[in-house]
């Protein structure tokens, strides 16, 4: 069974070989990560919506579109925002030392 447009695209993102084009992927894991994260968060989303579109009614379905996958996306975010600004703050630290 051929896998669907994002199916490729997530196992590219998190299958590919590591030292591409040259890049430290020491420096770049937490972004890496947060790629993967965000591939599997949004293939999670869409296999809830197809199953709660299949099995739930119309109201419920409505709900987790404009209130359940958007609360996630948010959340998501902000858990990424909180870490990104961590690492960030750190490697100026070392930098600075």
């Amino acid at each position: 069974m051929p896998l669907a447009p994002w199916g490729r695209l997530i196992a590219a993102a998190c299958l590919l070989p590591k030292p591409l084009f040259g890049v430290n992927f020491s420096l770049a894991i937490p972004e890496y990560t947060a790629g993967c994260a965000w591939a599997a968060l949004r293939a999670a989303l869409r296999l809830a919506n197809l199953v709660i579109a299949l099995r739930f009614d119309f109201a419920t379905w409505a709900w987790f579109v404009s209130v359940g996958a958007v609360g996630a996306k948010l959340a998501a975010f902000a858990v990424q925002y909180g870490v990104f600004r961590m690492i960030v703050r750190q490697r100026i630290a070392q930098s600075a030392m």
